[in-house]
């Protein structure tokens, strides 16, 4: 796969290097490049083009965008809706058949009792199924203070085919940046950084600079 854009030099060729870090020194640059990036990411058109074997590709479909780091990121919208997804498949996938029968019939009961206790008729719906349990469970992914081992979760629930991470290198020391790439190496996953400065050279990444005055080094 390749990653290609106009006002960018050099081609960002994950046939040939599996990660890369795109440093950006011009604030304005650093900003309309990333918020290009984040645009296409949710499906809006953009001037980066993913390809692969000559073919276009939808950024959207084979990319994932990491940019906030704070407070709960593991569970927007997005995340939970593939966590979902995962335990339908799982329920769906194996034979719950009698424990959804018990359950149900537990529900039954306990709506009896209420409705007797009510002095109006009131409907309820008398049949849980697959997706009302996954409802009613409000499954999340469990967040920890490690924001690496939170960055490994997230990488496992979305699965896509390129990561791209903006500033990671100031949130994670380098020992922790090459933990992350071990990982992304044994997952199979190609990533890149794109960074507003330059902070330390990691060996299995090819950099690639663009300085204050937009020229690539």
């Amino acid at each position: 796969m390749k990653i290609v854009h106009q006002d960018i030099e050099q081609k960002i060729d994950f046939d040939m290097f599996d990660f890369y870090c795109l440093t950006i020194e011009n604030a304005h640059e650093f900003f309309k490049l990333t918020n290009q990036l984040y645009s296409q990411i949710n499906g809006e058109e953009g001037d980066f083009v993913l390809s692969k074997n000559a073919n276009i590709l939808s950024i959207a479909k084979y990319c994932a965008f990491v940019y906030d780091y704070y407070g709960d990121f593991l569970n927007n919208k997005k995340t939970l809706n593939l966590v979902n997804n995962n335990v339908l498949d799982i329920i769906q996938n194996n034979d719950f058949l009698e424990d959804f029968s018990k359950l149900n019939a537990i529900i039954l009961k306990i709506n009896e009792k209420i409705t007797n206790e009510l002095h109006y008729a009131v409907n309820y719906k008398d049949d849980i199924n697959a997706q009302d349990f996954v409802k009613l469970s409000t499954y999340k992914l469990q967040y920890c203070s490690n924001l690496l081992e939170n960055i490994c979760s997230f990488i496992q629930v979305v699965d896509k085919n390129i990561i791209i991470f903006i500033n990671l290198y100031d949130f994670l020391s380098y020992d922790e940046i090459n933990d992350l790439v071990k990982q992304l190496k044994y997952m199979q996953i190609n990533a890149l950084f794109i960074n507003s400065h330059t902070k330390y050279k990691i060996d299995d990444i090819k950099d690639i600079i663009i300085d204050e005055d937009l020229c690539v080094i």
